[in-house]
């Protein structure tokens, strides 16, 4: 029988956690700002390393159909369905990995180019600094980003992101991670959105399947506070969701499913409406990765939303599927 050296399969275990939770923390911290960012970006920051290679580079290039195109960040629905061309670049590097507080930094680029509605076009690009550290049993993670927006070819939104995290092996297949979010927006004409946005979040990882898999559940709540008053709202959000590497082969698919359920309960009147304005909304999305090369994979992804708000504009249903061809390097 072949040995594992002076290592138990508990042991790889373990390591094969560690490596998954190392990248957890960015790719929960990224995802905070999913407003704009792809989950390109997410996904590259969660993805382990290889020992040799310090540099990771993604592309993905496909097609979008959205049946009511709208920008959230400004309550501006379409109530149109149109077809978009989607490119994402992300690339990532290593710095100082063999040393106590190892440092990645990150580039994203992204852009959505509507057929029809051009008006809705965006185009995003994205830096982050990232560091961990071991704390005896805590791993402790900070991150900051900043990001430049441009809606229609002009500019739309920038925001800075500080976030410090920590993270705690309850078991070897519990893992908890913590963290406080901070964000200054900054919007290029809609100076009344200007805002500050302090956050805190908790979420539970349940890995199986030797760590290729998890379940993610987990809750956030925060507070932004703007420069028009109207905008001010406290937000509570819960979602779980689930990634799961089929198989151990190299050509295994990777599924993702998730739902989240969240609340925003503005604190002022909205003129508009001449009462407070409270949203409510329900996502659900599913995506498949198929490997067709050893860099390559098609990811097929379907996104179906269900607004309730008193504001007309953010009361909807939206269905979004998205087709892609990504290169990893």
């Amino acid at each position: 029988m072949k040995t594992l050296g002076p290592f138990s399969k508990h042991d790889q275990r373990q390591s094969s956690a560690r490596h998954k939770r190392h990248g957890l923390a960015a790719a929960w911290i990224i995802g905070l700002t999913g407003i704009i960012l792809p989950n390109t970006h997410a996904a590259a920051a969660e993805a382990p390393a290889e020992p040799d290679k310090p540099w990771s580079i993604t592309l993905e290039a496909g097609m979008l159909n959205d049946d009511s195109v709208s920008i959230d960040a400004l309550d501006n629905r379409s109530g149109q369905a149109d077809q978009a061309r989607v490119f994402n670049l992300g690339a990532a590097y290593s710095l100082f990995r063999q040393s106590a507080l190892p440092i990645k930094v990150s580039y994203g680029f992204s852009k959505t180019s509507y057929q029809d509605l051009k008006a809705f076009n965006l185009q995003s690009h994205t830096a982050f600094l990232s560091t961990r550290k071991k704390l005896s049993a805590f791993d402790a993670g900070f991150l900051y980003g900043f990001s430049h927006t441009e809606l229609s070819g002009n500019p739309f939104l920038n925001f800075h992101t500080v976030s410090p995290t920590l993270g705690h092996g309850l078991t070897t297949n519990w893992y908890v991670l913590g963290g406080y979010n901070y964000q200054n927006k900054t919007f290029h004409t809609a100076k009344s959105r200007n805002a500050q946005v302090n956050g805190l979040s908790f979420d539970n990882f349940f890995f199986f399947d030797e760590t290729r898999s998890y379940i993610k559940a987990g809750y956030r709540f925060e507070l932004e506070n703007a420069a028009g008053s109207e905008f001010d709202f406290a937000g509570h959000y819960l979602d779980v969701s689930l990634k799961s590497t089929l198989s151990a082969s190299p050509g295994a698919a990777t599924i993702r499913f998730g739902y989240q359920y969240y609340l925003r309960d503005y604190t002022n009147e909205t003129p508009s409406i001449s009462r407070e304005r409270e949203d409510q909304r329900h996502t659900v999305k599913a995506e498949i990765s198929v490997p067709v090369h050893e860099h390559a994979q098609v990811n097929v992804a379907y996104k179906y939303v269900k607004a309730h708000s008193n504001l007309s504009t953010s009361d909807f249903d939206e269905n979004v599927v998205n087709v892609s061809l990504a290169l990893k390097f």
